[in-house]
This record gives structure tokens, sequence and C-alpha cells, in this order.
């Protein structure tokens, strides 16, 4: 089975040398970069299919008439069904900036500084569009990058948390435990035990089955937890999530 096309990310660059930095930072995630410098120049990649540009990032300041005109115009051009348009700017934006951004059809916000955890979270929550209303609220995912212990037999493991749940987490490592295999995580959260009864349900590892949306690692599943401990972590993923929205 070959390995899954790259997913491309189209930079609408006009000139910033911030964004040089982000080009770089993306394709190490995995991702293809295509740069442009002005929206006439980004029409002809996004209508080309061989290009499959699956997201779109805009500086918050493009220099163009009406930013809700001309993004929506970009929209009817590409290839996808719904484009995905980000825009990446400080952490500081002033809110009603933020909301004006939003108005305009900005989907999502890169705010810099950001790690490469929620840069990829960010990234792949864009592409994947909006979340069915007939999820669950408890299959909710945010971001993280903290190290987390893992506790097998006796022996201690170190790993990286990449996303989490009330029922689960995504845990970034190269070398990972057989689906099925259980062990205590040591998660690092307040108000959760010190050490959480997890079983691995999906790993990803290098090779042409690897999935290139997701580092390295795997997902594991919970078990044990209280129902007010999943409220908690419910609560922590709602407060995550509200950081990255514009």
């Amino acid at each position: 089975m070959m390995k899954r096309t790259q997913r491309a990310v189209l930079l609408l660059d006009v000139g910033q040398g911030s964004f040089a930095i982000l080009a770089g930072r993306i394709s190490r995630l995995g991702f293809r970069v295509l740069r442009v410098k002005t929206p006439e120049e980004a029409i002809p990649v996004l209508a080309d299919p061989r290009f499959a540009v699956h997201a779109l990032i805009v500086p918050p300041d493009l220099p163009v008439p009406d930013l809700r005109t001309t993004l929506a115009a970009l929209r009817l051009q590409s290839t996808r069904e719904a484009l995905a348009i980000l825009v990446s700017l400080p952490r500081s934006t002033p809110k009603p900036e933020r909301e004006w951004l939003a108005r305009a059809g900005i989907d999502l916000p890169l705010f810099d500084p950001i790690n490469a955890h929620s840069l990829r979270f960010q990234l792949n929550r864009a592409i994947a569009g909006a979340i069915p209303a007939r999820r669950e609220r408890n299959k909710r995912r945010a971001p993280a990058s903290h190290e987390v212990t893992l506790h097998n037999r006796r022996r201690r493991r170190p790993a990286r948390l990449y996303t989490f749940s009330s029922r689960g987490a995504f845990l970034c490592c190269e070398a990972t435990f057989l689906r099925k295999s259980r062990f205590d995580l040591e998660l690092g959260i307040a108000g959760l035990p010190r050490r959480i009864p997890s079983e691995v349900v999906m790993t990803n590892v290098a090779g042409n089955l690897s999935h290139n949306a997701l580092p390295h690692g795997m997902a594991v599943h919970f078990g044990g937890l209280e129902s007010e401990q999943e409220t908690a972590l419910e609560l922590l993923v709602d407060k995550v999530l509200r950081r990255l929205e514009l």
C-alpha cells in the first residue's frame, strides 16, 4: 500500500519574514508547502488539482481593498469543496481585530508563538472541516505539548502528549507498544489520578502505512476515570480549544 499523498498548504506570502519561518515549520510536519505573493498568483494554484491545496494561510494585513471579497473569490477558485483559510498573527492581536478577521471569512488562527503540536493540530483541524454536531462532546480533542511518563512492567518510558480528550490521548514516541498493550500513564494534569490505566488502540510508526497527518506515536484509551474526572478533562479541552479560536 502506498503512503498517502502529501497534503499541500499554500502560503500567501506578501514579504513577511515570519512566513519563511512558518513555511519551514509546516514542511517539517510533513505537509507540502507552496508560496505565492499575491491573490492573483494564488488563483491558478488553487484551481489546479495537481497541487491539491488543502489550506490557505494569509497574513492579517493582506493588502487588498476588501478582505471578505478576496477570500470568497479565492474559495471559488479552489478545487476543494470548502477551502480552509487560516491567518498567522500575534497572540496579542486585539479581540476586535480578530473578530473582524472571522467575519471576513477566516476559519482559524495560527497564533504566534505556536508550538509544533498546536500548529499541526490547527492545520489538521482546518483541513478536516467542521466537526459534525452529532459527535459526542467527550470525543473532542485538544492539543498539548508536555512530557508524560509511561509505566510498564516496572519500566518507565518518556513520551510527549500531542492531543488529549476525556477518554484518551495521542502520545508522541518513536518506540510504541503493540496494539491492545496496557500500561499506566502519568499524565501530569491536576485533579486526575497520578497514574491512569491506559490501553493502546492505534499506532502510527514510520513506513508505508504511516498516517502523515499524525506524528509518530500511539493513541491510547483511558480506563478507570470517575465521571467527575472525565468532566474535568472535558472542561480543560474546552479551555484549550477556546485559546485556538479567533
